[in-house]
């Protein structure tokens, strides 16, 4: 029975440490905590799931109208940057804008597989984290860190309450409707049986008194690989030695010829991107999805980026797991009303004795 519910807390831990990831890489680089993050959790698994079904006209339109508007931030800033030609580069936005939009609208109205749903759905979520980034943090990186504060928690709201009128405020599930089958990942089923129809219908893989779902070996292996995969980029890369730079000095990076500005979007990309993964895969675990559920999610990230130490990649990794354990555990101890209140105090408790958090990220001071 323990090692089942500890099952349980690893895979919710690993979800929490995907959107962790997000918060303290944009921690590490520009000092801000992106508390929207927590709305682009919530808009991949919307996305996913608007691809996944059969949405009505109504929800396609505010899908697409929604996905056009981050076409055209993303294009025109990239154009602008590179021909410096504002009349080329609306232009090429006003294109970007009808493309994806009506790619959007057409792939609601049908229903993807959901593989190709998840990558869409994932994509669109790393442009939103990189549209929020141009509009809402970037004309205020030389502002007061409150200043910015407010507006991240401005841009949540708008979000939050945008989803509400494209989706409605009532809660959605993946199982509730008839989503298209998957087009590989056949092997071993019975006859008659989609990918996705074993994945989310109550599956087991046995070991022993331990059993698994297929769902939950699915966020397990997605998560962690996404981790170390993470992990390989940041520290094997010239991606990830350019982000490393910017996160210790952003002047000294621009004199050495990195384009700071770009390094920033791909990392809001990255971690918007894995939010939305986490988003999904949540969304399909619980069997809800709901406009407001990035604002829990994120608070619990949030306290296991600062839990493992914030602005430290791994750091975050740890405390997301962290978190998940002493989640699962008071379900076992018969405390399942204060798992909350739980996973606060063991955060409470460990920046009470190691202020740097389980990791120790020590960030250097920038001028």
């Amino acid at each position: 029975m323990l090692a089942q519910i500890l099952l349980l807390g690893v895979t919710m831990g690993a979800a929490y440490a995907l959107i962790a990831v997000g918060y303290t890489m944009v921690y590490g680089i520009i000092e801000l905590i992106n508390f929207a993050h927590g709305e682009i959790y919530m808009y991949g698994a919307f996305m996913c799931l608007a691809f996944t079904i059969a949405s009505t006209p109504f929800q396609a339109a505010g899908a697409a109208l929604f996905a056009g508007a981050l076409a055209w931030v993303v294009a025109f800033d990239r154009m602008l940057e590179r021909s410096g030609s504002k009349p080329l580069a609306q232009g090429c936005g006003l294109a970007a804008a009808l493309t994806l939009g009506l790619a959007v609208y057409g792939g609601c109205l049908a229903r993807i597989p959901f593989p190709v749903s998840f990558l869409l759905a994932v994509g669109l979520a790393a442009m939103l984290g990189v549209a929020i980034e141009i509009v809402a943090y970037r004309p205020l990186r030389d502002s007061p860190r409150l200043t910015a504060l407010i507006t991240a928690i401005g841009v949540s709201l708008v979000l939050q309450n945008l989803a509400q009128v494209i989706w409605s405020a009532e809660n959605h599930t993946f199982r509730k409707y008839d989503a298209h089958p998957a087009l590989f990942l056949r092997q071993n089923m019975p006859e008659g049986t989609s990918f996705w129809q074993t994945l989310v219908e109550g599956h087991y893989l046995q070991a022993g008194p331990l059993s698994m779902s297929l769902l939950q070996a699915f966020i397990l292996l997605t998560a962690f690989a996404l981790m170390l995969g993470l992990h390989l980029l940041v520290t094997r890369t010239k991606l990830g030695m350019a982000m490393r730079a910017c996160a210790q000095d952003q002047v000294a990076a621009r004199l050495m010829g990195i384009d700071v500005n770009r390094v920033i979007s791909i990392t809001f990309a990255i971690g918007s991107a894995l939010g939305a993964v986490a988003g999904i895969l949540v969304g399909l675990y619980r069997d809800e999805i709901k406009p407001t559920m990035g604002y829990q999610a994120g608070v619990f990230a949030f306290s296991a980026a600062v839990l493992g130490g914030i602005g430290n990649i791994p750091g975050a990794m740890v405390g997301g797991l962290v978190l998940g354990v002493a989640q699962s555990l008071a379900i076992y101890w018969e405390l399942s009303e204060w798992s909350t209140g739980i996973a606060y105090l063991v955060m409470i408790s460990v920046i009470i004795l190691r202020p740097a958090g389980l990791m120790g990220a020590q960030l250097p001071r920038k001028s």
